[in-house]
């Protein structure tokens, strides 16, 4: 399973000016993360959960710095991060649902960070530095959402962590389906014009036939 996750997670590494890119992606989606981390703190009624939600969300906003910062380095010029708004989870499916969403996210991505230190361990090692100072972040923000879903929201629980099981997946797919969305059409295009050309000769031989017989 480790060697399935390593090929997995590190694949795209390999793609020329692909690293950039997927350090901006990464660093994106911990800046989402801290904007909904903040409003969970703001929406829920219990102050020692609100104190660990702005710790988490301090957290992601500073991976989202790191991460943003070896984008620049590694494309060689400044990046920025897109403004976008959140999905406002805590508000849409309360605080168990938003908890095992939030677990289901911090577990995923402690493996994929494992990945992608051992990845660049001895390939670069300064962004693996760097990735390993995230990693012990996912590795506490995975416990802490763990003991908060068996202790103080244990009511519910595991109807809460199915539902959150089906908005991630719907999340992730809609993800897929966007980032899919240009090549495809490009795939298609191509095929179109490949499908087409075929056609197109004939017509012009038919065409030649009208003038010889004219």
């Amino acid at each position: 399973m480790r060697a399935l996750a390593d090929f997995v997670y590190t694949f795209s590494w390999r793609l020329p000016g692909r690293r950039w890119r997927r350090l901006l992606a990464f660093a994106e989606a911990e800046a989402e993360s801290a904007l909904e981390l903040r409003c969970a703190a703001a929406a829920t009624s219990d102050p020692e959960r609100a104190a660990l939600y702005l710790k988490h969300a301090a957290d992601e906003a500073r991976h989202a710095e790191i991460l943003q910062r070896r984008a620049t380095l590694a494309r060689g010029s400044a990046v920025s991060l897109p403004r976008r708004g959140h999905a406002r989870l805590f508000e849409r499916f309360g605080e168990p649902v938003f908890i095992a969403y939030v677990h289901r996210g911090e577990r995923r991505g402690r493996r994929q960070f494992e990945a992608h230190v051992r990845f660049f361990e001895r390939r670069d090692p300064a962004l693996a530095a760097a990735l390993k100072s995230i990693l012990a972040d996912e590795r506490r923000h995975e416990s802490y959402t763990a003991e908060l879903l068996a202790g103080p929201l244990a009511d519910g629980a595991p109807a809460a962590r199915r539902r959150a099981r089906r908005v991630d997946l719907g999340d992730r797919w809609r993800r897929v389906g966007s980032a899919l969305t240009g090549p495809l059409f490009a795939v298609l295009m191509l095929l179109l014009y490949v499908l087409a050309a075929p056609l197109a000769l004939g017509a012009r031989g038919d065409r030649a036939g009208w003038r010889t017989h004219d």
